[in-house]
């Protein structure tokens, strides 16, 4: 290894093989156990961490994203059923005051065949 290049010794953090760090390295695999580590440098020191973890802490950030995403979409969903269930309701009003013969058990089982068609829409995808 040519001289200029300053060489760490760090053990791995898998294993504890004993490892020799160039400089220039930011990724390898641990010639031990086969493990992907990152190099780290922060300020004067060097540290070596799992691929895996970072990969990890990606993942996490990323469900996070998709889970505050996955909100707003259920938010615009049940604003649509609950305007949909108004309008049924408003339907189910009119038709009852047209056809005065209607009974209410008729009334209140149709509202809710619409509203678990709503739930069903909405919420079973």
């Amino acid at each position: 290894m040519p001289e200029h290049i300053k060489v760490v010794n760090l053990n791995c953090t898998s294993c504890g093989g004993a490892l020799e760090i160039a400089g220039d390295m930011e990724r390898f695999s641990c010639g031990y156990c086969g493990s992907a580590l990152m190099v780290q440098r922060r300020g004067g020191t060097i540290g070596l961490s799992l691929v895996g973890d970072a990969v990890a802490r990606v993942q996490v950030g990323t469900e996070k994203t998709a889970a505050e995403l996955a909100l707003v979409r259920l938010d615009k969903e049940l604003a649509t059923a609950r305007a949909r269930w108004h309008e049924a309701e408003k339907w189910l009003l009119l038709q009852n005051k047209a056809e005065s013969g209607a009974s209410p058990g008729l009334v209140i089982l149709i509202v809710s065949v619409v509203v678990l068609l709503l739930a069903i829409y909405c919420f079973g995808s």
